[in-house]
């Protein structure tokens, strides 16, 4: 599925954001800045490496436009070269959520194809600075989301959001799909395990202690001592978070939160109670079909 994010300037999302990222897009990690004349772009199959350096360039960059990308794999080989951001040219970068109608070939994932191949020969000003076409590239990208940054002064725009409408705006950042609300998945020796819940139960009384500064992130805070998530609330202090396992399949969403298509009172836009019929995609993980982790527990 992945995740793309997009930062405009000033806005930065948090670290723990950045992890729960990648702990659900853990097959590769990117992320590029524009700034002045030059992309920084750097890839990594190292989530703590990516999410380090995004912060150190934001510090230096306050206010540059930037992506940051999580990767799963759904065509091509998992490696760094199939890393997002890719490079379209000298001062255009792209990133990608889902998946284009693009056959892989040579190890080469859809979006490395799309990005060095497809794009240029259509003519990148063409394509982004047409109203026209760029509704066409819209259709063809259908459920996917990109992202563009450019610092090339033949384009009108340094920021391209491609499917704008499939993702959501938070404080200034722009997230594709909603996978870095939470670490929705337990790793193992034996892979990923049970989907935790996605409703929040807080127990009370507030905690009274002083957590240590550098472990809060966000309005979190991981208590190292218990291995407790907290969350603060104004009023109450810090609350303990708990995940209710026993509640997580009792509800049945109404639309898709990756093309948000509706379901229905009755959810008859799902296949088998779980996937969307539009675009494939788990309403618990938002991963396609193919690759979800979840497993079918009988919506």
């Amino acid at each position: 599925m992945c995740l793309l994010i997009y930062a405009s300037p000033g806005a930065t999302p948090s670290k723990q954001h950045l992890r729960n990222a990648g702990a659900n897009n853990p097959d590769g990690f990117g992320f590029a800045f524009a700034v002045g004349n030059d992309i920084i772009r750097h890839r990594t199959m190292d989530l703590e490496e990516a999410v380090a350096k995004f912060h150190e360039v934001r510090a230096k960059h306050t206010k540059s436009h930037a992506i940051f990308h999580a990767r799963i794999t759904t065509h091509g080989k998992t490696n760094i070269d199939n890393c997002h951001p890719f490079m379209v040219d000298d001062g255009i970068v792209l990133g990608h959520n889902g998946m284009l109608p693009i056959e892989a070939k040579d190890g080469k994932s859809d979006t490395r194809l799309f990005a060095e191949e497809w794009l240029p020969s259509l003519g990148v000003k063409e394509v982004l600075d047409d109203p026209t076409e760029f509704a066409e590239l819209e259709k063809f990208a259908s459920g996917s989301k990109l992202c563009v940054l450019s610092v090339d002064s033949r384009l009108d725009k340094p920021v391209y959001l491609v499917n704008e409408k499939l993702g959501h705006w938070k404080n200034g950042v722009w997230y594709s799909n909603n996978s870095y609300q939470y670490e929705w998945f337990s790793r193992s020796a034996t892979g990923w395990g049970r989907p935790y819940s996605t409703t929040t139960y807080y127990t009370t009384p507030a905690r009274k202690v002083e957590p240590v500064k550098e472990d809060i992130d966000d309005g979190f805070w991981y208590d190292r001592e218990s291995g407790v998530w907290y969350e603060w609330d104004a009023k109450r202090g810090w609350l303990e978070i708990l995940d209710d396992e026993d509640d997580v399949f009792d509800y049945t969403p109404t639309h898709c939160y990756s093309c948000k298509a509706d379901f229905g009172i009755s959810g008859d836009g799902l296949i088998e109670g779980q996937y969307c019929w539009d675009c494939g995609d788990c309403i618990l993980c938002g991963r396609d079909y193919a690759h979800c982790y979840c497993g079918n527990y009988g919506l």
